[in-house]
C-alpha cells in the first residue's frame, strides 16, 4: 500500500506533475469539530503534546499509528502511548494539583500526529506533499494544535474513510 499524506494549510499546488502523485487516491479531510462522535467516526486523531485534563480520552498503553519524522523522511509506524498526569499551568492553581495530561510515544522521533482505529495501515515510508508553509522542519518540534489535516490513501485500501479528531 502507498501511504501518502497531504497537509493542507493552503490549497494544494495542482501544478505538480501528475507523475509525482499516486494514480488512484481518495481524500480524507479532518477538522477540529467537537460535534463528531465515535459511532459515526470511529477513528481518533491525536498529537503527542500537553492537554487540559478533559481534552482527551486516550490512556497509557494504547496502540496508535504515528506519522514520525525520521532520518528516512516521514514514516508511518505503530507506537504505544503513555499519558502522564502533569500540572496544567492554566487550571492547577493550588499546590499539588495535577489535572493536565501529557501524551508521549515510545518512539524517539518527532511525531506529526497519531491515529487510532484504521486497520488497513501498514508501517513504512510515507510520500509527502506539502502546500504553502506546512513543512515541519526536522529540528523544530511541532507545538501548535492540529486544526486541519487532509490524508490521501490509495483508493483500493481506504476509500472515503472518516477520521475523528477529539477536541
Amino acid at each position: 500500500m502507498k501511504n501518502t499524506l497531504v497537509s493542507t494549510i493552503a490549497p494544494l499546488d495542482t501544478s505538480l506533475p501528475a507523475t509525482q502523485l499516486p494514480s488512484k487516491v481518495a481524500a480524507i479531510s479532518v477538522a477540529s469539530l467537537s460535534s463528531l462522535n465515535t459511532e459515526t467516526f470511529p477513528y481518533e486523531l491525536l498529537q503527542a503534546r500537553n492537554y487540559h485534563g478533559d481534552e482527551i480520552l486516550a490512556t497509557s498503553g494504547e496502540q496508535w499509528w504515528g506519522l514520525f519524522i525520521t532520518d528516512a523522511g516521514f514514516e508511518l509506524l505503530p507506537t504505544t502511548i503513555t499519558v502522564n498526569t502533569i500540572r496544567d499551568p492554566f487550571v492547577d492553581l493550588e499546590e499539588g494539583e495535577l489535572t493536565g495530561k501529557e501524551v508521549v510515544t515510545d518512539n524517539d522521533s518527532l511525531s506529526v500526529f497519531l491515529v487510532k482505529g484504521p486497520d488497513f495501515l501498514e508501517a513504512g515510508t510515507v510520500k509527502t506533499v506539502f502546500s504553502g508553509a506546512a513543512t515541519i522542519p526536522n529540528s523544530q518540534p511541532q507545538t501548535g494544535r492540529l486544526s486541519s489535516l487532509s490524508l490521501i490513501f490509495d483508493v483500493d485500501e481506504a476509500s472515503k474513510i472518516p477520521i475523528h479528531h477529539r477536541v
